[in-house]
């Protein structure tokens, strides 16, 4: 990217679509996570560090705000509105992505799955920055 930075695309074309086995395990599925979230600490383009960034802080958001809501109507008022706007934010990003891979039958678990979704991403963050991790047969220390 740094290299040749207009000659990243994605490919919008049916023939490119590849299939890969899925984890095999709820253990490989979370070593993988991991893996991906610990490289990302290699990361030197400002668009990624940002994106990074800007997706842990509003998952963090989303868990904070949910915890708050049992202590105060206020945080629950803030947490409704912080739900809607990620749902928002999030149909509009993968509306396009479920249409050309012909899956619009998955809009409808956006909307529940985004409370999950958020604890999920600071799980896996918290474990990649403090545990290890197997790949491809080598753990990887923190």
């Amino acid at each position: 990217k740094a290299k040749y930075p207009k000659a990243i695309a994605f490919a919008k074309d049916e023939n490119t679509i590849v299939i890969t086995q899925g984890a095999q395990s709820i253990k490989a599925f979370i070593n993988q996570r991991k893996r991906w979230t610990a490289k990302s600490s290699n990361y030197k383009d400002f668009a990624s560090i940002y994106v990074s960034y800007l997706v842990l802080f509003v998952n963090l958001a989303i868990v904070f705000l949910f915890a708050m809501q049992f202590f105060s109507q206020q945080y629950f008022e803030l947490f409704i509105l912080f739900y809607i706007a990620k749902f928002m934010a999030d149909l509009f990003l993968l509306y396009p992505v479920l249409r050309f891979f012909k899956r619009i039958d998955l809009i409808k678990w956006i909307f529940p799955f985004e409370l999950f979704y958020s604890f999920y991403i600071v799980l896996i963050v918290a474990l990649s920055s403090t545990k290890s991790f197997e790949w491809k047969g080598r753990t990887h220390k923190k």
